[in-house]
């Protein structure tokens, strides 16, 4: 018996277990009290929490600088990465979290890494309706463009000079910022582009490197031929508009970008350069030549599929069916470099079979020897670059 009540005049009784059963009940009610003040502060720090709301757009390896946007509003900014770990576990594409009022970027965890450096206005696009509105002459005046009434203005000739004037090929003009898509991009910084609803061609300059690696063929870019400026990820317009008109096949001074090199079958036939085994069952790749034209190198390897079935790489590489992750290192400086441009839409590999891929890198001529590094695999060190034809 727990407790007996007291008859006729006597006392109560209750056993000690009583007391300790009904202490420990007060004790756990006081518990779930305390609890429940608690739930509301927590919900509260996690409304507080910066949310993952901007994207990763270009790494620059050598000096840690990060660039990214805003995902929402199209704002650019950039954060410095100081812990090299952290810094080679980024990845383009990766989403982030910013603090924009205390300029800081948490990128796992919770606790913010690193202080935002440089931070871009948000981007107000006008949208492009078809109308044409207020040009710019070559002198810098403002003038009025009458409406347009079917026929068409001729634009003077381009010889190579900015022009802020529109197209040459006779067509009208749409002078309000205007979405184009890149069609080339050359080492030297030079970019081509188009305005896919007219066929307007135009060059611009990027001098940014870490930049200029983060674009590919087909990337959509904000074009305002008033201002003569084009912008890229949003935010502030980065790039001056060099030429607009048609643009020669081939008219790209240095080693054009994210197209293949010319194939090489001698460099499949020689042994390869090194290899290594991968973590993926069955998934081996080969170094076959790393070869030097200027500042561009490029790499050319072997992924072999050992299995009995078909390999799909899928983003074992890379994004979607491509190899963006590989990545060159300098063994003497330990500075990563990323690609500029690489093997896509890389189709599934048959069982018991190969594929031939390559990667183009901006590496500087001091560089004789490099690492190489693939996803899933472990580097291969100490890769001569050759170069010559």
């Amino acid at each position: 018996m727990l407790c007996r009540l007291g008859i006729s005049g006597e006392k109560s009784y209750c056993s000690p277990f009583a007391y300790c059963l009904s202490t420990a009940l007060f004790a756990f009610a006081g518990i779930l009290a305390f609890a429940t003040l608690l739930v509301p502060s927590a919900r509260a720090q996690a409304a507080k929490a910066p949310q993952k709301c901007c994207v990763i757009k270009a790494i620059n390896a050598a000096t840690g600088i990060v660039s990214a946007a805003d995902k929402t509003s199209g704002r650019t900014f950039q954060f410095s990465v100081k812990d090299q770990d952290l810094l080679n576990s980024l990845r383009v594409g990766q989403s982030v979290n910013a603090n924009f009022n205390s300029k800081q970027v948490t990128i796992y965890g919770a606790s913010p890494c690193c202080a935002i450096t440089s931070l871009g206005s948000v981007s107000k696009v006008a949208p492009v309706d078809g109308s044409v509105s207020k040009v710019a002459p070559v002198d810098g005046s403002v003038s009025k463009v009458a409406p347009v009434d079917g026929s068409v203005s001729k634009a003077a000739p381009i010889d190579g000079s900015v022009s802020k004037v529109a197209p040459v090929d006779g067509s009208v003009s749409k002078v309000a910022p205007v979405d184009g898509i890149v069609t080339g991009i050359d080492a030297s910084g030079l970019v081509s582009a188009k305005v896919p609803a007219t066929g307007q061609m135009f060059q611009f300059q990027v001098n940014d490197a870490s930049m200029l690696n983060s674009l590919r063929l087909g990337q959509s870019v904000s074009a305002d031929f008033t201002a003569n400026q084009v912008t890229i990820y949003g935010g502030t317009p980065c790039c001056e508009i060099r030429k607009v008109g048609q643009i020669a096949a081939g008219a790209l001074s240095g080693a054009t970008l994210h197209r293949a090199p010319a194939d090489s079958s001698a460099a499949h036939a020689r042994a390869p350069l090194g290899a290594a085994d991968s973590d993926l069952p069955g998934i081996r790749i080969e170094i076959q030549e790393l070869k030097r034209a200027g500042d561009s190198v490029t790499l050319r390897f072997t992924v072999l599929n050992q299995n009995d079935k078909e390999f799909d790489i899928g983003y074992n590489f890379g994004g979607r069916q491509n190899v963006s992750y590989v990545y060159l290192q300098d063994p003497q400086t330990n500075t990563r470099y990323g690609s500029s441009a690489y093997s896509s839409d890389v189709p599934k590999i048959a069982a018991k079979s190969k594929a031939a891929l390559w990667a183009t890198f901006k590496i500087p001529e001091s560089v004789t020897k490099v690492s190489v590094g693939v996803p899933h695999c472990v580097p291969v060190e100490n890769v001569p670059i050759s170069s010559g034809p």
